[in-house]
This record gives structure tokens, C-alpha cells and sequence, in this order.
């Protein structure tokens, strides 16, 4: 995360007005001192006849697809975040909702009425909307809503929306997020850089525990941050990545009217895990996945503002959550992406029985040492004291880290969220870390054994890798 925070020598060429205003202000001024060091009747040639650069081209078009469900506390704010974009394209959101019944229907449309009176002078001509998608049936609801959305943005969702195929992007987005003005510059830089060996560019979250809560509330949020942050590694080593987010997801509309690969068949055909599917799919395919540095989007766990209500946090719920994250390695759409899922699955149960039992057998270790060393000579366990040492220094190492990221969301232009990271307890983050992966192994057994997960009060049944909805 040590590398280059934005400035205006390498901002996305699609960042902002303001951006672009900035680069033509500097080209002006050498433009001025080159003119001025030449010789006179090259000066009058040149005044005679200005070289002017050529417009830049505009930016592609983009449609953002929000599949929402309820109205969470910090939803309105994540909203407004979301549509407060500085890019300088025609974009157009869609609010996808299962039902109009959902409170987020609602939500939605009178955040469309308030952001268009809003809309005066600003570049790039934006649209709102809000889609009714309906209710699944052999696939997720997220998957559902999402090509609900896509369809009715590319040309596919009939009717007199269809005039806005011109969109040549299509960005997911969860409505948890809190994206910051250049996100969709970003998004769309990276892959027009990396051209048509990539397949979609994502971004990444982290997540923020709520030190005002409750303690037990609090050590539910710690145990939710945990899992994710191992996952930070692999989202963080540069412009491309191995791994999927489903949060944040750009594609070309083109691969949606195509199938490329046979994604959306894929999604349709008992799709659980959006992220996962287009991972397995752009590995058996040697696709390129993008992932720009500054795609980063803290994750407030706290649950204030917004005008939500206030979700419970309990042990059950978090376990429910735990279970869903493994459930989705035992969903498949071939036999490829059941290889991918299931060696990651077996290879987070060992890890995770592995170092949780390492390090009970040091501690163990250790204190019998401490009480025994008083009255008999015993050797100092070295073993022991190397393992609870390289816990700590990876614990350590994750607390720069995440000092790095919270450094990076300032200057992005979140600097509540830097202040939050500075009072995570990470005597808590390692207590969490040693709990939550002592309990993966079970939560794996438990999924390789049943079933059925409830996801968003929604129930879900797996066969041969595919879901379907009950009820």
C-alpha cells in the first residue's frame, strides 16, 4: 500500500473536470515559455497559425447497477456517495429492487428526486432510476437484480429504456459501499489500459469495527473484520488481481448482450456467488482482472446515520454470515470452478485448523514453562516463543497495513475513515482473528454436510453446485 497516492500527474485520465482543467492549465504554460524562446519570424508563424492540441476524447459512457434490498443505517449516505461521482461521462444508476414493497424502493426514488434538483452544472448528463426486478427463482437475488439491471441498461430490458444501449461499461455495486469521487474514473482508466485482455476490473473493501458498541456487539464486528482481512493481501499487489469482489464489479456491456464465456448463463443457471463465478471464470479463461490501488472502499461497521434502522449484532447472526461465506465455496457452475472452490475451501479449513492449534499448543507451551520453571530446571520451549512471535508480527504487520489504507481513503477524501482505523484495538483483531478461524473448520463440516443457508431472510437449497430459491 506504500505506493503513490493521487496527484495530478497520475490521476485516471477520466478522473474529473477539475483534473482535466489542471492539465490544460500546465500545457498552456509550456505551450507560452516554448513560444517565447523562438526566433521572431518563427514567433509570427506560429502566432499566424496556432497549434492547438486535439480535444481529448470523451469520456465512454457507464451505467451503475445497484441491486438493493432494505434500507441499512448508513444506506442513504452510501447512496449519495455513490451518485456524487466526479466523472465527467454520461452516467446512468439503476436502483434494482426485488420488490416495490422493499423500503429501499422508496429510499431510492426520493434520493433520484433530490439528486436531480441537484444536477445543475454539473458535466456529463446522469440519470436515475429505479428497476423492479421480482423475485428469483434458480438463482441468488443479488444475481437476479443485477441482470435485471444490466439487461434494461444494455438494450435487453425492453421497453422504452432500451434507447440507452450506448453505455459502454456496466458497474455492480453493493450498496454498502462508500465510493469517493474519481471511483468510477479509476475503474474505467484501468481498463482502457489494459485493454481487451481484461475481462473486469474490481475493486476491494476493508472493513471499520464500531468501538462504540457494545463489547459483545464490537468482538462481532472484529470477528466479521477478521476474515476479510486476509483477503486485503491478494487485492493489494498491484494494477491486476487473482481474486473477485463482488462489491464493486466494471464489464463491458458487450460481454452482457454476448455471454462472453457464458457468464450470465452461468449467473442464471443456479448462480449463488457473483464474485466467485467470474473468478473461476477469467482463470479457465486467462482473462485479465484489474484492480486499480485506489479502488478502496472502507467499510463502516458501526451502523450510524443514514436513517436506517439499527441491525442487531449478535454471535448468531456473525455464525449465519460465517456459514454463508463457506457455503459459497460448495457452489459451482462446472466442473472447473467446483476444482477452484472446493481446493479453497479445503485449503482455509487446514490453514485455519493449523495455525489456531499451533498456537493453542504455544501458549500452552508456554505457560506450562512459566509455572514449572520456578521449581524444577526446565528448558526454555523456543518453538513455542517463535510461534506467539510471528503472530504478533503478523498482527503488527496488519495494523501497518491498515494504517496504510486508512492514510490512502484521506487522501481520497475519507478522512473520518482514517480517524476510525486509528482506534481499531488490535488486542481485540488478534483475540477475533484466533476465534473466528478456530471455528472455520466446523462452519466447513457443517456446509459440506447440510444444505440450506438463509441469506437476507431469504432461504436457499444447493444441488450438484446450484442453488435454488424455497418459497
Amino acid at each position: 500500500f506504500r505506493r503513490r497516492l493521487p496527484s495530478e500527474s497520475n490521476l485516471p485520465r477520466y478522473a474529473s473536470p477539475a483534473a482535466a482543467r489542471a492539465s490544460s492549465s500546465s500545457s498552456s504554460s509550456l505551450s507560452t515559455l516554448a513560444t517565447s524562446s523562438l526566433p521572431s519570424s518563427a514567433t509570427a508563424r506560429r502566432t499566424r497559425a496556432p497549434l492547438s492540441p486535439p480535444p481529448p476524447p470523451p469520456p465512454p459512457p457507464v451505467a451503475i447497477v445497484l441491486p438493493v434490498k432494505g434500507v441499512k443505517p448508513d444506506s442513504e449516505d452510501n447512496w449519495r456517495a455513490q451518485l456524487s461521482s466526479s466523472y465527467a461521462g454520461d452516467r446512468e444508476y439503476v436502483f434494482v429492487v426485488e420488490s416495490a414493497d422493499d423500503p429501499a424502493a422508496a429510499a431510492a426514488t426520493r434520493l433520484a428526486k433530490e439528486f436531480g434538483r441537484d444536477r445543475a452544472g454539473r458535466a456529463g448528463r446522469v440519470r436515475v432510476r429505479v428497476l423492479e426486478a421480482g423475485s428469483s427463482t434458480r438463482s441468488s437475488q443479488k444475481i437476479h437484480s443485477m441482470l435485471k439491471g444490466a439487461r434494461a441498461v444494455c438494450g435487453g430490458g425492453g421497453g422504452d429504456d432500451d434507447d440507452d444501449a450506448g453505455a459502454k461499461y456496466v458497474l455492480f455495486l453493493d450498496d454498502d459501499i462508500r465510493t469517493h469521487a474519481n471511483t468510477i474514473g479509476s475503474l474505467v482508466s484501468s481498463m482502457e489500459t489494459l485493454g481487451e485482455d481484461a475481462f473486469l476490473v474490481n475493486g476491494y473493501p476493508f472493513d471499520i469495527p464500531e468501538e462504540s458498541a457494545a463489547s459483545s456487539a464490537a468482538f462481532v464486528d472484529y470477528l466479521t473484520m477478521v476474515y476479510h482481512l486476509v483477503l486485503i493481501v491478494a487485492f493489494s499487489q498491484g494494477a491486476v488481481a487473482k481474486n473477485v469482489w463482488g462489491g464493486c464489479m466494471l464489464l463491458r456491456t458487450s460481454d452482457v448482450r454476448q455471454n462472453t464465456h457464458g457468464w450470465v448463463t452461468r449467473y442464471e443457471d443456479g448462480g449463488y456467488s457473483d464474485d466467485l463465478i467470474l473468478a473461476s471464470l477469467c482463470d479457465e479463461h486467462a482473462r485479465v482482472i484489474g484492480c486499480p490501488f485506489d479502488a478502496l472502499f472502507p467499510q463502516r461497521m458501526g451502523g450510524g446515520g443514514g436513517g436506517g434502522r439499527k441491525s442487531k449484532k449478535t454471535f448468531a447472526r456473525w455464525w449465519n454470515y460465517l456459514r454463508r461465506q463457506l457455503f459459497v465455496m460448495d457452489t459451482y457452475s462446472n466442473a472447473h470452478n467446483r476444482r477452484v472452490n472446493h481446493a479453497m475451501l479445503l485449503v482455509l479449513s487446514y490453514l485455519s485448523l493449523a495455525v489456531t492449534t499451533g498456537m493453542a499448543c504455544a501458549l500452552t507451551e508456554l505457560a506450562s514453562w512459566g509455572r514449572a520453571r520456578s521449581e524444577v530446571d526446565v528448558r526454555f520451549p523456543s518453538l513455542a516463543a517463535a510461534v506467539v512471535v510471528a503472530f504478533a508480527c503478523a498482527v503488527r504487520s496488519a495494523r501497518a497495513m491498515y494504517a496504510a489504507m486508512g492514510d490512502l481513503a484521506e487522501a481520497l477524501g475519507d478522512a473520518d475513515a482514517n480517524a476510525l482505523v486509528k482506534k481499531i484495538n488490535w488486542a481485540k483483531v488478534a483475540a477475533a482473528f484466533a476465534c473466528a478461524y478456530a471455528l472455520v473448520p466446523i462452519a466447513a463440516a457443517i456446509t459440506a454436510t447440510r444444505a440450506t443457508v438463509v441469506w437476507e431472510g431469504v432461504a436457499y437449497n444447493k444441488r450438484r453446485g446450484k442453488v435454488t430459491r424455497r418459497g
